[in-house]
C-alpha cells in the first residue's frame, strides 16, 4: 500500500468487549447485526478476514436501509474495505436524494482510495467509486473515473455508465454499453457483466417498466450461460423471481427446472447446495409451486448439516433465513439453534466468531428479534473468545 495505513485506534478484545457490555446495558440490547460486527470485530488476529467480514455486516444495514449504523461500521473498518463501505453508503444516500450526504460518503471513500491508488485495492475502489457518481447520476464523473480504470474492471465501469444511463431514461445507450463487453470467455469480465445487467434491471427508474426490466433480464440470461454451475445456481432463482413479477413466469420456469437437476449432483459439496436449494425454493413459492418449495426446503435442512462442520452454521442460517421468509417461525428458529450450536462447538476462536457472525447476519437480514436466552448465550460466547486462535 502506498501511503499512510488506514486504521483505528485498537483496544484489547476485553476492553472492547466490556465497553460493548456498558453501551447495550445503558440502553436496548444489542440486535443480530450489532453482535454480527461485536464478532467480526473479535477477530484481531486475522485482519484479512476481519474487514472482510465486518464489510459484509455493512453492507447488511445498506440492505435494510441502516445507513447511519453502516457509516459507524466504515469508521471501525481497517484498510481498503473502509472505502468500499464509505463508496456503498454513498450509493443508497443517493438513491434516497440525500445528494449532499452521498458527496460526503464520496470523499471518505475518496481518502482511502488515494491512500491505495498505486495497487490493485485502489483499482477496485475506483470502481466502487464509478457506482455512487453513477448514482448521483454524474455520468461525466463516471466516464471520467472508467477512464481510468484497469482492464480488470472495465465491466464495472460499463455497469456504473449504463446506470447512469437508464437514470437519464437512455435505455437502449445502456444495453449497448454494456453488450459491448461480451462475447469474451474471460471469467471475470462475464462475472461482473453479470452483476450489471441485473443491477440494471432492479434499478429504480425501471420499477414501473415491466417491459424494459424484462429486457435487460434477458441480457442477463444471456450471460449466464457462459457462467460455471455454481453461479448459475446462485443467480437463478432471483433471475427467476425477477421475471415473474414482470409478467414473465414463462421464462422463470424453464430457468429453474433446468438448474434442480444440477445442484443435487452437488451432493459433495453441501455448503453449496444447501443455501441453493433453500433460494430454488423461494421462487417456486413464488411462482406458485407450494408443494415444490416444501420439498425443495426439506432437502436443503437436511443437506445443511452434512459435510464440513466449519460450513455448518452457514448453511444452517441460510436455510433458516429461507424458512423465516416464508413465515415458518419454528423452523427458522430450530435452524438457527442448530447452527449456533456447532459454532459454539469450535475449539479454535477465529472460527468460532466468523461463524456465529454469519448466523446473526442472517438473522439481522430477517429482522430477527433475539429473546434474553439468545442474548445470554451470544455474551457468553463473545466473552469466551481468547487463544486458541
Amino acid at each position: 500500500m502506498n501511503g499512510k495505513p488506514i486504521t483505528r485506534s485498537r483496544l484489547p478484545w476485553g476492553i472492547l468487549l466490556l465497553a460493548f457490555a456498558v453501551t447495550a446495558s445503558a440502553s436496548t440490547p444489542p440486535g443480530p447485526l450489532e453482535w454480527a460486527f461485536r464478532f467480526a470485530s473479535a477477530v484481531t488476529a486475522d485482519p484479512i478476514d476481519q474487514a472482510k467480514a465486518q464489510e459484509k455486516i455493512a453492507r447488511d444495514y445498506i440492505t435494510l436501509g441502516a445507513l447511519t449504523e453502516a457509516a459507524q461500521c466504515a469508521s471501525q473498518i481497517n484498510g481498503w474495505r473502509r472505502g468500499i463501505v464509505w463508496a456503498e453508503v454513498a450509493v443508497a444516500q443517493a438513491q434516497r436524494g440525500q445528494s449532499n450526504a452521498a458527496l460526503t460518503a464520496i470523499h471518505e471513500a475518496e481518502i482511502i482510495q488515494r491512500a491505495f491508488r498505486l495497487d490493485w485495492q485502489g483499482a477496485r475502489l475506483r470502481a466502487h467509486l464509478t457506482r455512487a457518481q453513477a448514482a448521483l447520476d454524474n455520468l461525466d464523473a463516471v466516464r471520467k473515473l472508467t477512464a481510468e480504470l484497469s482492464p480488470e474492471e472495465l465491466a464495472k465501469g460499463a455497469a456504473s455508465t449504463a446506470s447512469a444511463q437508464v437514470a437519464g431514461g437512455q435505455i437502449a445507450a445502456a444495453l449497448a454499453e454494456l453488450k459491448l463487453y461480451e462475447g469474451t470467455d474471460d471469467f471475470d469480465r462475464n462475472f461482473q457483466l453479470l452483476d450489471g445487467y441485473l443491477d440494471l434491471a432492479r434499478h429504480r427508474s425501471l420499477t414501473n417498466l415491466p417491459a424494459q426490466r424484462e429486457q435487460v433480464l434477458d441480457a442477463a440470461a444471456r450471460v449466464l450461460q457462459t457462467m460455471p454451475p455454481l453461479r448459475r445456481g446462485e443467480v437463478i432463482p432471483g433471475l427467476a423471481r425477477d421475471y415473474h413479477r414482470v409478467g414473465a413466469a414463462a421464462k422463470a420456469k424453464p430457468l429453474l427446472d433446468a438448474i434442480e437437476p444440477v445442484v443435487l449432483t452437488w451432493e459433495n459439496e453441501p455448503r453449496f447446495q444447501a443455501p441453493v436449494l433453500a433460494d430454488l425454493a423461494l421462487a417456486w413459492r413464488e411462482l406458485g409451486d407450494t408443494e415444490r418449495a416444501q420439498r425443495l426446503l426439506r432437502q436443503a435442512e437436511t443437506r445443511a448439516t452434512a459435510g464440513d462442520p466449519m460450513d455448518q452454521p452457514a448453511s444452517c442460517a441460510a436455510v433458516a433465513a429461507a424458512f423465516a421468509e416464508i413465515g415458518d417461525r419454528a423452523a427458522a428458529a430450530r435452524l438457527y439453534d442448530r447452527g449456533l450450536a456447532i459454532a459454539a462447538g469450535f475449539v479454535n476462536a477465529r472460527p468460532r466468531a466468523l461463524s456465529i457472525a454469519e448466523i446473526c447476519r442472517s438473522m439481522g437480514r430477517q429482522r430477527w428479534e433475539l429473546d434474553a436466552t439468545w442474548q445470554a448465550r451470544l455474551t457468553e460466547l463473545a466473552a469466551g473468545l481468547k487463544d486458541p486462535w
